[in-house]
């Protein structure tokens, strides 16, 4: 089954929690552990969708530091460190294509948010999705006041 860019944003979600779970170094590791996931579900990223998860992957580990202050900034009351796996792995992506990917194929914000509720919703909780599309929006909305 050829994979759409939302199938690999859960490929990659998946990769960079099994990463951690293996107490892996993820933007290292990120990109062999989607291979096996695209193995083991028979999927079939197109050379296309793999440029967009390699971008992700090495946007994503030379922004993580900033995304990680940006998660202290916008969602102070939930330290990185105690929000749960899927959320935080989600924010990760999100606030790297909201707001530093530079890429000439940028995603809208709007279809951004959109994708990691949606994935929030089928891979972690309700609270989970709705903290997602709060903190995104308002640094979607941080973003669109300067």
């Amino acid at each position: 089954m050829a994979i759409s860019r939302h199938m690999a944003r859960i490929a990659l979600m998946q990769a960079l929690f099994n990463a951690e779970f293996r107490d892996m170094d993820w933007d290292k590791s990120a990109e062999q552990l989607v291979q096996e996931n695209v193995e083991r579900f028979d999927l079939r990223p197109t050379e296309k969708n793999w440029d967009f998860i390699r971008h992700l992957i090495k946007g994503m580990g030379q922004s993580k530091k900033k995304i990680e202050k940006d998660i202290e900034d916008f969602a102070p009351e939930r330290p990185v460190d105690q929000i749960n796996a899927i959320d935080r792995l989600l924010l990760y992506i999100g606030i790297f294509e909201i707001k530093y990917d530079k890429g000439k194929e940028k995603t809208p914000a709007v279809v951004v948010i959109n994708e990691a509720v949606e994935i929030a919703k089928e891979y972690g909780t309700e609270s989970g999705a709705k903290f997602i599309n709060g903190v995104l929006h308002n640094i979607y909305q941080s973003i669109e006041k300067k």
